[in-house]
């Protein structure tokens, strides 16, 4: 098991019900998405979310 899947894991199992029944609603329309909406949808998370698990975001420094 990849080191992602297992800190995916971790992470969805800390959810509460309620979030984690949304994580599922966005695994199963993500799946049943395009490619083209899965890039565009990939980019907006990165843009709206920011650098995860790092101090400092490549791209403009914050």
């Amino acid at each position: 098991m990849s080191k992602k899947l297992t800190q995916l894991k971790i992470s969805y199992a800390e959810l509460d019900y309620s979030e984690r029944n949304e994580m599922r609603e966005f695994i199963d329309k993500f799946e049943k998405s395009t490619i083209s909406e899965r890039i565009t949808l990939n980019e907006s998370f990165r843009k709206s979310l920011g650098p995860i698990n790092s101090s400092s975001c490549p791209m403009c420094g914050k």
